[in-house]
């Protein structure tokens, strides 16, 4: 089993940076698999206010990235029609190469569509919304 923590709410007392640095460290040094940042453009959490705080993904797991070393980093699920593709591909690549191959990312096209996820050494994979829900079955002979 895989444990992930997801960051869901950046209204913290204390200043952001130092707030998300010291838990993605702590994180790093513990058996935690994936650190997930939400990529919403405004507040999403029903705990908090429209108004309060929320970090720009690509650029949150670039900083993320810098202080640490183990842990995966992703978004948790990207909206493909928020950027440009090509944008989209060159910043989840730049992190994956910076981050020594510890991206992970899901893109999410909308409801309807296959779910494209694009994970570490940016390998592409394409599941339908069945394929997201159960594993896989394989036969042996």
């Amino acid at each position: 089993m895989k444990l992930s923590v997801s960051v869901t709410n950046y209204s913290w007392p204390h200043a952001i940076a130092d707030r998300i640095a010291a838990l993605a460290r702590t994180l790093d040094d513990t058996a935690v698999d994936t650190l997930w940042v939400p990529d919403h453009l405004l507040q999403a959490d029903l705990a908090s206010r429209l108004d309060e705080p929320m970090l720009e993904a690509y650029t949150s797991l670039g900083y993320l990235a810098a202080v640490t070393s183990r842990i995966r980093l992703g978004t948790m699920v990207t909206a493909a029609t928020f950027r440009a593709p090509a944008l989209l591909i060159k910043a989840v690549t730049t992190l994956d190469a910076l981050s020594a191959g510890r991206a992970w990312h899901l893109l999410h096209p909308s409801a309807t569509c296959p779910r494209a996820v694009l994970h570490s050494r940016s390998r592409l994979l394409l599941k339908s919304r069945r394929d997201m829900r159960r594993p896989r079955r394989t036969t042996q002979r």
